[in-house]
């Protein structure tokens, strides 16, 4: 069995290497192919020094479509440009008895192009609602447009649309006509770690996310004002100044770790007795999810794609950003059995989020479309 994967949109093999991503994303192709003798085949946005990358993966071919074409040095025009690639890849591998699939909804024109020419089969994934959550960042209308277009067209086409949580797959029946059989629902998996019995910090807690408006940190920040708790968060992004001095105008114990790999935020999670998040809105979250499997206490809002994973005062807090205090919450918490809590939360993870379960229902899917 054979199954391309079509890189996010711009996202190459050394962008995950960079971004401490590529061991955890590549772990699920290695577990296919393990268990199940899956051969990939990496489409990457990505020049010849990605095939330096994975050049000890038998079992993954990768093809940078930058070592093979120029990129134009203006955005509008390569992503024009980049319609043609579903025909002009033809001269690097035969797309003949492959499975297509993609690592999200961006850039999913190109294996929807090869898809109606070749009658390949489809697996559209979603990791989040692009639509929704450009809807959220209140995107301009033209933007909002192509988003709603994209998303229908490969509803349409592809075999599979797979999205991560329920209320993804509630909202896209509403707003699309589909049929029943190409939506399902796959969710994001994390590790599952070994934990140690030792001493976790109570006066310390940690966030991760990047450091953009969704995250809303200054939500978190304030919460915290001229308070003896710390809080260390994981992540880079653009609002990183703006934060640090949000922090320092109202005395907040705020640490900036910047990003850290995949195993290494694993081992750090499981230093702590609380994860606070502050996000807007969300569609599986999987630092949220990782928490849950390293045994913190997630303290984190009531909002879409955190409920429904989430069990109020059972596997984790859900709070309303105007009615609750956060440090009110934490010191509440005293009173509850944090053993209770941290074991719900890990039982929960093992029986729907590992990679043994999401790789099994994979494969599941890949042999159903053949």
């Amino acid at each position: 069995m054979k199954v391309i994967i079509f890189f996010t949109y711009g996202i190459s093999l050394n962008d995950w290497k960079t971004s401490g991503l590529l061991e955890r994303e590549v772990k699920l192709y290695n577990y296919l192919n393990e268990k199940y003798k899956v051969k990939f085949v990496f489409i990457t946005y990505g020049d010849a020094t990605d095939l330096d990358v994975l050049k000890n993966y038998n079992h993954i071919e990768v093809i940078p479509i930058y070592k093979h074409f120029n990129k134009s040095k203006y955005k509008f025009f390569e992503i024009i440009k980049s319609f043609t690639y579903s025909f002009r890849l033809r001269k690097f591998i035969s797309m003949d008895n492959y499975i297509l699939k993609t690592n999200q909804l961006w850039g999913s024109w190109i294996p929807l192009l090869i898809k109606l020419k070749n009658g390949n089969p489809l697996i559209v994934r979603t990791g989040y609602d692009l639509l929704d959550f450009k809807r959220k960042e209140k995107a301009p209308n033209y933007k909002i447009f192509f988003y709603k277009l994209l998303t229908r067209f490969a509803i349409k086409f592809s075999d599979k649309y797979l999205v991560t949580s329920s209320g993804d797959l509630d909202r896209i029946k509403k707003e699309f006509s589909t049929r029943d059989r190409v939506l399902e629902k796959l969710s994001n998996w994390v590790e599952f770690p070994t934990l140690e019995n030792k001493i976790r910090f109570s006066d310390r807690i940690i966030s991760v996310g990047r450091l953009e408006q969704q995250k809303n940190y200054p939500y978190l920040i304030k919460s915290f004002a001229n308070s003896e708790i710390e809080i260390d968060i994981v992540g880079q992004g653009s609002k990183k100044e703006e934060l640090v001095s949000l922090s320092k105008s109202h005395n907040s114990k705020i640490n900036f770790l910047g990003k850290l790999g995949n195993d290494e935020l694993i081992k750090k999670l499981a230093e702590y007795k609380y994860y606070v998040s502050s996000t807007l809105y969300e569609g599986n979250p999987k630092a949220i999810l990782e928490a849950m499997a390293a045994g913190c206490i997630v303290i984190a809002p009531n909002v879409g794609g955190v409920h429904e994973i989430i069990e109020n005062k059972h596997s984790g807090i859900l709070y309303n950003f105007t009615k609750d205090n956060l440090e009110l919450i934490i010191k509440d918490l005293e009173t509850y059995s944090f053993d209770s809590i941290s074991e719900n939360a890990r039982q929960y993870i093992k029986k729907n989020h590992t990679l043994e379960a999401v790789a099994r229902k994979e494969f599941t899917i890949y042999k159903d479309l053949l």
